[in-house]
């Protein structure tokens, strides 16, 4: 929060103002990826790959999607007891 970036744009850009948690630049880190991703498709779209190739590897990598575990909560037997 007190780094360089944050106060520059605390200062200059009256929307950045309401930001007061650090959770909330991921925010501003995934548009920041979003726009890195759209100048290497623009970069690959220039070396004339096709479209479908950049689609094709858009979704390999989302296929290996990660695997989320879920704790199911058992109550414990005092609480059915109460």
């Amino acid at each position: 929060m007190n780094a360089f970036f944050h106060a520059f744009l605390y200062r200059r850009i009256g929307i950045f103002a309401a930001i007061r948690a650090p959770v909330r630049w991921a925010v501003i880190a995934y548009i920041g990826i979003a726009v890195f991703a759209a100048f290497g498709t623009l970069a690959l779209m220039r070396k004339k790959v096709p479209a479908i190739a950049i689609v094709a590897l858009a979704a390999i990598d989302l296929w290996f999607a990660p695997r989320w575990e879920q704790a199911v909560p058992t109550p414990a037997p005092v609480y059915r007891w109460l």
